[in-house]
């Protein structure tokens, strides 16, 4: 199943359902949206406008709406939430096991030298700048595991193919740029003092495909959702770039 978002507007960042039945709502998140509130109680978040509108079309019967998994402020596309205390034990089950396919689309900066390849490291919150990290110890943190494959090669910027064996927090920029290619937009890992070669308001990273058991009938459901119009015109611009 496909989602595709519309052109951006000036109007607060909505999401868009992409299906739903009485188990499971899978939904489009466009860039600029936070999954659930923070420390600050932000308000407007997907899951409250998750939960206007289940709210909405219940007229009065309960709901379970759970968050199982999230994506950054900054990060666009596919999540799942859970709408029965079935669904949210099979789902919460199933991510902690990897078995979730999830894959994501992310622009580079720079020339990627692999064709294909896995990023394997420990994460820890504090990496010693008050930044979450890798570390060398392999006695603290938690295993972050990156699978990646080069899908389009442009002048100072690479595209790939991005599946998280893992789902750290920030595991994809983290990686990235501890390799030495940032995400293009990228601010927080951004490494050392060097300036962004390719200017974007926020991290190229898509979340573009998820798969997984469906949790009442036991079968195997998958949902797209292509790419947004910000990062389709940023590509558009790195290729005629590329072929100036």
């Amino acid at each position: 199943m496909r989602a595709v978002p519309s052109q951006r507007s000036p109007k607060p960042a909505r999401f868009i359902k992409v299906y739903e039945d009485t188990h499971i709502i899978v939904v489009y998140k466009p860039a600029g949206l936070l999954t659930q509130p923070g420390p600050d109680r932000e308000r407007g978040t997907l899951l409250s406008q998750i939960h206007r509108y289940l709210h909405r079309k219940a007229e009065g019967r309960r709901f379970h709406l759970r968050v199982v998994h999230r994506l950054d402020r900054d990060t666009s596309g596919l999540l799942v939430f859970s709408k029965s205390a079935l669904a949210q034990k099979s789902l919460l089950w199933q991510f902690k096991h990897r078995s979730v396919d999830k894959k994501y689309v992310a622009i580079l900066e720079g020339n990627l030298p692999k064709e294909q390849g896995t990023i394997r490291t420990q994460f820890v919150r504090n990496r010693g700048d008050r930044r979450r990290g890798s570390t060398r110890r392999k006695d603290i943190g938690k295993e972050a595991v990156t699978h990646y494959r080069v899908i389009e090669r442009l002048r100072g910027a690479t595209v790939v193919e991005v599946q998280l064996e893992t789902g750290r927090t920030h595991q994809i920029r983290i990686h990235f740029a501890e390799a030495g290619y940032p995400l293009v937009g990228e601010r927080v890992y951004y490494p050392g003092n060097s300036k962004p070669r390719v200017a974007f308001p926020r991290q190229a990273l898509h979340a573009q495909s998820l798969a997984f058991i469906h949790p009442l009938s036991g079968q195997p459901v998958q949902f797209t959702a292509e790419m947004p119009a910000d990062l389709q015109e940023l590509l558009e611009g790195l290729r005629k770039r590329n072929a100036s």
